[in-house]
This record gives C-alpha cells, structure tokens and sequence, in this order.
C-alpha cells in the first residue's frame, strides 16, 4: 500500500485520520481510498474542530422562545420556591410570549435581538398586560426596567449552565439595553408636618411607638422592630443598629429628646422594645403588625 502522510493511516483498504488536541486523540474513518483526498478531509476536520474547540458533532443553540422558558423555568426554580420567583417567571413569560405573537411560534431564542427588545420596551410603556388599568395607561420606565431583570438574568443562568461547552455560549441581547432612568421619578419620602398630625392620633399604641421612631430616626422597618434593650444608650443619646442592610457593622443612630422620652415610657417586660403582649417574641414575628405597617 502507498505510504501515508503523517496523520494518515490504513485499515484496510480505507484510509483513517488521527490527530490530538488537548491531550485528546481524534480518528475517524475518511471514508475514500485516495490519499491525497484523505488529506484534505484531514485538514478541513482540523479546521472545522478549531471553530468549536470540543469535537466534530457539537451543534449550536437550536431551541424555540417557548422552549427555552421552559428550560429557565425548571433551572430557575430549582431550590427556589419562592413567591417572588413566581412573579419573575410572569413577567418573564409575559414578555417572551409577547415575542412569540409578533414573530410566530417558531421564532428561535437565538434570533431575539437588541432591536426586538427595544420595540417591547417602547410598547410596554404604552401598555399592560391583564385587565388592569395599566393594559390602557401603560406603565412606569421602573416597572419596564424590572421585567427585563428576568430576561437578561436567564441569558446569564443559561451562559453559566453551560460554561464548559462553547458552542452553546449565546450572547445576551439584554446587556446593549439602555435602561430607563428612575431618578426623574425620585418622590420625597418623609411626611409632611399635616401628614403627620393626620396620621399619629389614629394609631394605635404599639404602631404608634414605632412610627415616631421611624419620623426621629429614619431607620428601616426592620431595623426599628429589632430595636433590643441593651442597643439603647441614653448616656450617648444613640440606638445601636447590630443588623442592618450594611451587613453586620454596628450603626449608631442619635435619638431626639422627643424619642428618649418615648422610650422611657414604654414598660420593659421583654428583651426586644417592642413587644408582643407576651413578652416573648418581637412584634415583627406577628402577621397583624407587619400588615398593619
């Protein structure tokens, strides 16, 4: 038989390919007799691994809009059962199904483009979903912003998944998105003096304790129905914030004198300042008391 050139070798009457790449050897059958066409078969198979770097039979993204919220949905949902991921997936679906009626229902994931999400953004300002008010006055550039969160995050989870296989890599569409700026609908958060002599004389006790001193400090919910004892120093006129959305750093907080005396006249029955009846728990473990705040 005819010497083969380096990579070329000879089962039989036909002619096979090897070469390696990344510590891994390749053959396969060139399937002809011909030396000189089994080298260029050789040739265009190592060009053809250079473009995907992990074989020969590795086949793109092929999956439809619908398919591939199905696909987010199982990952996404997937140790997280949550009330807020329920809300994710609808807007989520919403939106893809939106694509789905403009474009046909074979309309692939991997053909969803900049533009098209720039056109969904411009009618959704204009429009709602459901029966509710927004679907004729449209909604806020802050509410369009958030249904985007869930788009751009399942390109990300699907990037992530399948980090290890190029060929699967899609490039997010969401990420050359502009969002719309909330600053201008910036509102002003405290109440004003009428607010205020509206709203404290209908309180009841407990809220109202809390209230005032959300008005005096400006602490969070969280942290105001945490407040313990031991985190109230009336020498340094401060609360000390141990839990916090900073993390675990200790925040001081300077309390007014309308506030020390406040708290001066709440009866200490438990370690947490405010309480339940019981003493035993904070207020902020009974239902009643968060929904009422």
């Amino acid at each position: 038989m005819t010497k083969l050139p380096k990579g070329l070798y000879w089962r039989g009457t036909t002619i096979w390919a090897a070469f390696q790449r990344n510590g891994k050897r390749f053959a396969f059958s060139t399937g002809t007799g011909l030396p000189k066409l089994a080298e260029d078969i050789l040739a265009e198979k190592k060009v053809e691994f250079l473009k995907n770097k992990h074989g020969f039979e590795k086949k793109s993204v092929d999956l439809t809009i619908t398919e591939f919220y199905e696909w987010y949905k199982v990952e996404a949902w997937n140790g997280r059962r949550t009330k807020a991921l329920k809300g994710t997936l609808k807007y989520l679906w919403n939106m893809l199904n939106w694509f789905v009626s403009k474009h046909g229902n074979d309309f692939k994931i991997t053909d969803l483009k900049t533009l098209h999400i720039e056109e969904y953004r411009r009618w959704r300002k204009s429009h709602g979903f459901g029966n509710r008010a927004s679907v004729k006055n449209g909604v806020s550039p802050a509410t369009v912003n958030r249904e985007l969160c869930p788009l751009k995050r399942s390109f990300n989870l699907w990037n992530e998944v399948h980090a290890d296989e190029e060929h699967l890599q899609m490039r997010n569409p969401v990420e050359l998105v502009k969002f719309y700026n909330e600053r201008s609908r910036c509102r002003t958060r405290f109440l004003s003096s009428l607010e205020k002599s509206k709203l404290l004389p209908i309180l009841p006790l407990a809220l109202y304790r809390a209230v005032v001193t959300a008005l005096n400090t400006g602490m969070r919910q969280g942290e105001i129905l945490r407040i313990r004892w031991v985190n109230i120093d009336y020498e340094n006129r401060t609360i000390l914030v141990r839990e916090n959305k900073e993390g675990d750093i200790p925040k001081p907080i300077p309390m007014t004198d309308e506030l020390i005396a406040l708290f001066k006249s709440i009866p200490s029955t438990s370690e947490w300042l405010f309480a339940l009846k019981s003493g035993k728990k904070p207020v902020w473990d009974c239902p009643e008391y968060r929904d009422a705040w």
